[in-house]
Formats: C-alpha cells, sequence, structure tokens
C-alpha cells in the first residue's frame, strides 16, 4: 500500500494539521471547517470547492493553489501566502486577513472580508 496526501471529500473538521507539508496533494472539495492549519503548507494541491469555515490557517503557504470556490467564510488567515493563488469564486467574507499576501493571485467573483466583490483578476 502506498502513502499519499492525496484525498478527494475529505472530512477534516475540527483537526490539528498545523505545520503539515501537502505539497502537490489533491485535496479538492475536503471539508477543512474549524481545523488548526496553522503553518500548513498547501503549495500546488488542487483545494477547489474546499470549506474552511472558521479555520485558522495564520502563517500557512497557499501559494499558487486552485482555490476555485473555496469557503474562508470567519476564519484566520493572518501572515497567510496566498500569492499566485486562483481565487475565483472564493469567500472570505467576515475572515481575519491581516498581512494576508494576494499578490498576482486570480480576484474574480471573489467575496471579500467586508462583504464586496473584488473581480479585479477576471
Amino acid at each position: 500500500m502506498k502513502v499519499t496526501n492525496d484525498c478527494e471529500f475529505c472530512h477534516l473538521k475540527g483537526t490539528d494539521l498545523s505545520g503539515q507539508d501537502f505539497s502537490g496533494a489533491k485535496i479538492n472539495i475536503s471539508n477543512f471547517v474549524g481545523a488548526d492549519l496553522r503553518g500548513t503548507i498547501f503549495v500546488g494541491p488542487n483545494l477547489s470547492g474546499s470549506s474552511f469555515i472558521g479555520a485558522s490557517l495564520s502563517g500557512a503557504d497557499l501559494s499558487g493553489v486552485n482555490l476555485r470556490d473555496a469557503d474562508f467564510g470567519q476564519s484566520y488567515l493572518i501572515g497567510t501566502n496566498l500569492s499566485g493563488a486562483d481565487l475565483t469564486g472564493a469567500n472570505f467574507k467576515a475572515a481575519v486577513l491581516d498581512g494576508a499576501d494576494f499578490s498576482e493571485a486570480i480576484l474574480c467573483n471573489t467575496k471579500m472580508s467586508n462583504g464586496d466583490i473584488d473581480n479585479s483578476g477576471c
């Protein structure tokens, strides 16, 4: 049996995954609601459609990740690296985004923490 970081439709609600490395993993449409993902590395995986509601992603690296239609409502993304990520249709309503890096991210129909829709990358 080969161990991989691949997991589609995973239910990781409330799980402590802080500091883990999921680089290149296939984890789309998964449930990370309330999970502790501080300092976690997600460089390269497909996380489209995943739910991160109320999760702590402070200091996480999500650079270049496919996060289309992901839900980050009420989550904590303090100092999170989202540079180059595809955030088309993502929801950040009521999320804490202090110091988050959105440089070169694709923002199209992206709901920001104040409820405004950002279409700057469409």
